[in-house]
């Protein structure tokens, strides 16, 4: 799927349409070699799946996938999960804190 739907980025290609699953791998595989520029994660899994050291699945491993549709939704968002965490975290122990003073 992944090499066979190439062609159809070529208006040149004969013979059938593009389905909306080879417009989705488009999208997909743009994402990934975007992505791939600012995540090392990314970018080691891609390298590896062209060498052929694990297969073209990996890409859709979860870490890969949800990175990819984060990028692909919100654009170069970076995400720090620890600072969001800690954020979390800080929130809830000021409301505690509020309302321990409170009583």
């Amino acid at each position: 799927m992944l090499a066979t739907g190439e062609d159809y980025r070529y208006r040149e290609t004969e013979g059938g349409a593009p389905t909306a699953m080879n417009r989705f791998m488009h999208w997909y595989m743009d994402h990934v070699i975007d992505l791939s520029t600012h995540s090392v994660s990314v970018r080691r899994v891609l390298m590896r799946a062209f060498n052929i050291l694990v297969p073209p699945t990996a890409l859709f491993h979860p870490r890969v996938l949800f990175r990819v549709l984060v990028h692909g939704l919100y654009g170069s968002v970076k995400i720090d999960l620890h600072r969001s965490v800690q954020s979390v975290a800080h929130s809830k122990t000021a409301h505690w804190r509020q309302h321990e003073n409170a009583n």
